[in-house]
């Protein structure tokens, strides 16, 4: 993809350069406010671009209809709607695939898949933050669609939910899909394969992650020194000046 994008006459993002890796997490990383969700937006033709191409492998996204976009990318968004009166495997069900609805079986294989069947008809409205984006996720899975989109999937959850949040998209990456994330989150950057960095909507680099995660790359990004420390395999990232 190669574009400029945003809302009405306004670019917030400007000659966008990257590749989506399949199979992968890929992870769009920056401060809010750099233009992340809205790359992931104009891929599902939410934001409309002004310039340049997005494609889905050889197909350009311009050639697609609404209709047809979950035989190509499917999409959970970061603010969660609740939903009232609906339960997961509504929720799940409520996603579109490449010959109509999904039906309630797939559903609840989608659900099985990620290990939380046992939701199926808990009410929405009554779950978790940690429990609601694993249903999301299982809505995007549903779908069969081969690229799953999630923006800030990790907000707001404890370190247990997010740990199986993380280990879900790793999950489905190992299954052959094309993960695109976006997040500030630096633990869903470290669970990463590709990561690209965004700044004041524009790409900085990208690449493989250890290529990308250092002190001076995220120092840039964030505009703050942080330190990056690697120990027995793993990393951690911590501001400096705390």
């Amino acid at each position: 993809m190669d574009f400029s994008a945003g809302y009405g006459k306004r670019d917030v993002i400007s000659n966008v350069y990257a590749e989506i890796r399949k199979p992968g997490i890929n992870t769009i990383l920056g401060r809010n406010g750099s233009g992340k969700t809205t790359l992931l937006r104009s891929l599902i033709k939410y934001t409309g671009r002004s310039s340049g191409k997005a494609m889905f492998g050889d197909v350009d996204i311009d050639d697609i209809c609404v209709e047809d976009l979950p035989c190509y990318v499917s999409y959970s968004p970061a603010i969660l709607n609740e939903s009232m009166g609906f339960t997961a495997i509504n929720i799940v069900s409520s996603a579109r695939k490449r010959n109509g609805w999904v039906e309630k079986d797939d559903a609840m294989k989608a659900l099985g898949l990620l290990n939380a069947a046992p939701l199926a008809y808990r009410n929405f409205s009554e779950l978790s933050a940690g429990q609601m984006r694993i249903v999301l996720m299982a809505r995007a899975v549903a779908s069969e669609s081969p690229t799953i989109m999630l923006d800030e999937p990790t907000s707001n959850l404890d370190v247990a939910n997010k740990a199986a949040v993380i280990g879900i998209m790793k999950g489905l990456a190992s299954r052959g899909f094309a993960i695109l994330v976006a997040t500030h989150d630096l633990e869903v950057a470290f669970a990463s394969d590709w990561i690209i960095a965004m700044k004041d909507g524009k790409v900085i680099r990208s690449g493989k992650r250890e290529d990308i995660i250092s002190s001076a790359s995220l120092s840039e990004l964030y505009g703050t020194r942080i330190n990056v420390l690697r120990r027995n395999g793993r990393a951690i990232a911590y501001a400096a000046d705390l």
